[in-house]
């Protein structure tokens, strides 16, 4: 079963003990119920649209099948719909700040990380100590080598590399590189 947030608001100036946000539940892409949550640390509330509330109930069954969470300091916590949505809505806001980061510092750093929650960023200077753009390493085949030894070397740790700007090719031939066993510089 497909279980997804569309139309995803976050209201942070609100979110005090939980996230404040609203948004759209759709089950196997069918929207099914308005989803909210005032951040004062209460339930969320789930509101199945007209007609659907079968299907919020199946997709209630069906997250409580799921295997316990680990959450933080708390034990593990048994599955259900409401976590399931504040997992997802957490997810969005981890993907969104990523999305900031990224942005941010993509022109001229690496940004990598073994996990998207805790990007690490890493870049490339002149004899002078000034950074390097990205685009400037790329423009010239010598220092898109060194650009393609240093993704290789990151991947190679079990790093992904979250830039827009590095083309496909370098991020794969890095992929390619680290399976067969080349040494990265």
């Amino acid at each position: 079963m497909k279980i997804e947030l569309k139309n995803i608001k976050h209201f942070y100036a609100l979110t005090d003990e939980t996230n404040a946000f609203s948004a759209k539940l759709y089950v196997n892409g069918v929207y099914t119920a308005d989803c909210s949550d005032t951040g004062k640390g209460g339930c969320i509330d789930i509101r199945a649209v007209k007609g659907r509330e079968t299907l919020l109930k199946q997709a209630g069954e069906y997250t409580k099948s799921l295997p316990p969470v680990k959450a933080g300091f708390d034990p593990e916590l048994d599955m259900d719909l409401e976590l399931y949505i504040g997992l997802l809505v957490e997810t969005d806001i981890e993907d969104r700040e990523l999305k900031k980061a990224i942005k941010k510092l993509e022109a001229q750093n690496i940004v990598f990380g073994k996990s998207r929650k805790e990007p690490e960023y890493t870049w490339f200077t002149t004899k002078g100590g000034k950074k390097v753009d990205i685009s400037v390493m790329l423009s010239r085949a010598d220092t898109q080598e060194m650009l393609a030894a240093r993704v290789a070397k990151l991947q190679g740790e079990g790093n992904r590399i979250f830039n827009t700007n590095i083309p496909d090719e370098i991020l794969n031939a890095a992929i390619a590189d680290n399976k067969q066993g080349k040494n990265p510089k």
